[in-house]
């Protein structure tokens, strides 16, 4: 991989809202790049999580995702990550 093109440009997302125990809604994300296409995937997945919404007062949003991009400066390395982030489109 020698381009950031090589594994991003191109995002399909599917989106569920529900409202279950903890959490409300969710977004799964497939990623690839616009050259190559489909070579190197990236999956993605994130639940607005409540309790830390409620608390907090920020739409907070638990994520996972395995592949590559998982930051701009090392975009090229394949990696598995997850997190928490604060997401003011989405689990309003």
């Amino acid at each position: 991989i020698t381009h950031i093109s090589q594994v991003d440009g191109i995002r399909l997302m599917v989106t569920r809202d529900f409202d279950w125990s903890w959490f409300k809604g969710a977004t799964l994300f497939y990623i690839t790049g616009y050259h190559d296409i489909g070579r190197w995937n990236t999956f993605r997945a994130e639940l607005g999580f409540t309790p830390l919404s409620n608390l907090m007062g920020l739409p907070i949003v638990l994520w996972a995702q395995s592949g590559y991009n998982a930051n701009v400066t090392q975009y090229y390395r394949n990696a598995w990550s997850i997190g928490l982030a604060a997401s003011f489109e989405t689990y309003q």
